[in-house]
């Protein structure tokens, strides 16, 4: 399959396809459109893809039209939605590939938290709640999606990222939604649709929409408190904290540098399932400039606001996570409970490092100084007391 300079249909032609598949025409809050406007031009510009991650991709972005105009018609329908209170939500965040999945799989044996389930953020409508017996198909549609569109096509999938269809799930795809999330350009070359998003996109709109659909999603279920994951979250967490006023941070710290490598590596595999053209170094600088970004958001907003923060040291997390656990929880307020600790005691024993593969990977490989990737995170790795992994 060779490669080709990638046309990818209008924006209003992508609108038009989900209203036609939908039959609704309302999107919702405006704000989208300027994002997926740069999105798609950045795509454009940069992005050669496969004729087959070209179909991907643009399915992929109907789909996420087609999310909106369903849960833009249950608000219609149901306004008693957005009256739903969500209550001291708790944002898991941390550098990419610095244990924040781990740390999310952890606080899913608490009947009292709620977290995403990978079913739900891949099909929101209808809310759960209102239709219990949808779950089950929409599970086995979530299930037939991954393994098509990423485990058959990303090697090594299941090693590079922990999925799985009844688990937890980040806010990916709840970001998606609103076409204001970064992590599009782990899986495609949209540098200047990234740029735009740290440089100017509105965060505060998305993560407003974003609660808007955990107002959805818990609809008509009984009140639990929110727990959500995502390590882009890093670079939004002043909006966050103006959205949820009474939010909480629990913010995990690896070697930066670790992290880095882990992330190229990543970004690599992904991109590769979609281009016959990815550029190893191309792909060092932007995660370097990635990394970094999300690096200076976390210092500046922690330095004014330590007291909703708990930072989570990753090799303590590994190595003793039931003590790290119980101040986690002390930090929200709430008990930890000897039936959590020992369910939380045998997950951890049947889910060891690597279980699921592991993966090589290298700075050199992508054409990163070590030298100049310390420089980048002395500040970081002094502030936190990283150490430096082998």
């Amino acid at each position: 399959m060779g490669t080709q300079t990638v046309h990818l249909s209008s924006v209003e032609e992508l609108l038009k396809s989900a209203s036609e598949r939908t039959q609704l025409a309302d999107f919702g809050p405006a704000q989208f459109r300027e994002n997926l406007d740069q999105l798609v031009a950045s795509l454009l510009r940069t992005g050669a893809i496969t004729e087959q991650g070209l179909r991907q991709t643009r399915e992929e972005l109907t789909t996420l039209l087609c999310h909106r105009l369903q849960i833009q018609d249950w608000l219609t329908r149901y306004p008693e939605i957005t009256s739903e209170q969500v209550h001291s939500p708790v944002f898991t965040t941390g550098l990419p590939r610095s244990g924040t999945t781990l740390l999310h799989h952890l606080f899913d044996h608490d009947d009292r938290l709620r977290l995403l389930r990978t079913w739900e953020t891949s099909q929101p409508c209808p809310p759960p709640g209102f239709a219990p017996e949808t779950i089950p198909q929409r599970m086995e549609d979530t299930r037939r999606r991954i393994a098509q569109v990423w485990q058959a096509t990303v090697a090594g999938f299941d090693a590079i990222h922990m999925i799985d269809v009844e688990g937890p799930d980040e806010c990916t795809q709840l970001l998606s939604n609103d076409f204001n999330q970064v992590g599009f350009f782990n899986y495609l070359n949209v540098p200047d649709y990234y740029d735009w998003i740290v440089r100017q996109g509105n965060f505060v709109s998305s993560y407003e929409y974003h609660r808007t659909q955990l107002q959805l999603l818990q609809w008509r279920t009984p009140p639990r408190r929110w727990v959500l994951k995502y390590p882009n979250h890093l670079l939004a967490l002043n909006a966050i904290s103006r959205v949820h006023k009474d939010v909480r941070f629990v913010i995990t710290h690896r070697d930066p540098v670790k992290t880095l490598a882990s992330l190229c590596d990543l970004t690599f595999n992904f991109r590769s399932s979609r281009s016959e053209q990815v550029n190893k170094r191309e792909i060092g600088r932007q995660m370097l400039s990635f990394v970094t970004a999300h690096v200076k958001s976390l210092l500046e907003f922690s330095a004014a606001n330590r007291e909703i923060i708990q930072d989570v040291d990753y090799y303590a997390l590994l190595k003793s996570p039931l003590p790290v656990m119980s101040e986690i929880y002390a930090f929200m307020d709430m008990e930890f409970p000897e039936t959590v600790s020992r369910n939380i005691y045998q997950w951890m024993l049947k889910n060891p490092q690597g279980k699921r593969g592991d993966h090589d990977y290298a700075l050199k490989d992508f054409g990163i100084d070590p030298v100049e990737a310390e420089e980048a995170f002395a500040r970081y790795r002094q502030r936190y007391n990283i150490p430096k992994e082998g």
